[in-house]
């Protein structure tokens, strides 16, 4: 056999030898479990948001019911604890600084929409609320947290719709072994730091608002300068045609000024709210 005959030959050995080889099967394998893992990974988040239960779509942390006169009730977190089949239900109310006496006066559903049995509202201060539900079933465990407004207190709610109230269950809760009882002051800086951490985030949405808008001002402004720089030499109708363009440039310039002062406007209520709880005590 020729040199090149014998080379050719070899090429043709390697190639079969790393087709039929076990390695490249097994990588073969493990890039297709990759793409599993991570798909599984992915759609989590997604079956989350989605999941439900009998009583309807499950509430997810965070969420909010609207209430009357800019009160609003916040989803903080449901906690399970197992040796003492008791369920916790933390809720956070951000009211007006003026509103301090509001009393917020959930009710709790069950599957058979009827209200539950074994349910302490505790008041910890006029911004956060524990609920707890002993002797309950925790593995199928799911209730509805009605959050009337002041309006609507004697109303008899549609359970589960989740503009008036939270739906809870398994999915949607943190699950302990053991109740520990946590003192009114761990609330209170949960409150406090929830609500504050929320308000400066609306000052700070405000803040660049207001800048944005000044741009806007000033490319207005620099827009008119320049149409009055370039006014000589033009024909009566151009000239009016630029008058009429830097009317309706001051038009909007007066506009986005008046907007800029209800943004300022709007920062006063919210600094009061921080202000207000500075003042929390336990």
């Amino acid at each position: 056999m020729s040199d090149k005959a014998s080379k050719k030959r070899a090429k043709q050995l390697a190639k079969m030898v790393k087709k039929k080889s076990p390695n490249r099967k097994l990588k073969k394998h493990m890039i297709w479990v990759g793409v599993i893992i991570f798909c599984f990974l992915l759609s989590k988040p997604v079956t989350l948001m989605f999941a439900s239960s009998s009583i309807g779509s499950l509430s997810q942390q965070g969420a909010t019911v609207n209430g009357d006169n800019n009160i609003s009730v916040q989803f903080v977190s449901a906690t399970a604890f197992k040796k003492a089949n008791l369920v916790e239900i933390d809720v956070l109310v951000d009211l007006p600084a003026e509103a301090l006496n509001y009393e917020l006066k959930p009710r709790i559903y069950g599957t058979n929409k009827k209200l539950m049995e074994h349910v302490t509202v505790e008041k910890i201060n006029a911004y956060y609320y524990t609920i707890f539900i002993s002797q309950v079933d925790l593995k199928n465990f799911q209730c509805y947290v009605y959050l009337p407004a002041q309006s609507l207190e004697n109303n008899q709610p549609n359970v589960g719709d989740l503009s008036q109230g939270f739906t809870i269950a398994s999915k949607n809760m943190h699950v302990k072994d053991t109740f520990k009882a946590q003192s009114s002051g761990f609330y209170v800086k949960q409150s406090q730091d929830l609500l504050t951490k929320k308000y400066n985030a609306q000052l700070k949405a405000i803040a660049q608002q207001i800048i944005n808008l000044k741009k806007e001002i000033t490319k207005l402004e620099t827009e008119n300068q320049q149409l009055l720089v370039n006014a000589s030499g033009l024909t009566l109708e151009e000239k009016q045609q630029v008058a009429s363009q830097i009317q309706t440039n001051n038009t909007s310039i007066s506009s986005t000024k008046d907007t800029i002062s209800e943004h300022e406007k709007s920062k006063a209520p919210i600094k009061e709210k921080i202000a207000a709880l500075k003042t929390l005590s336990e």
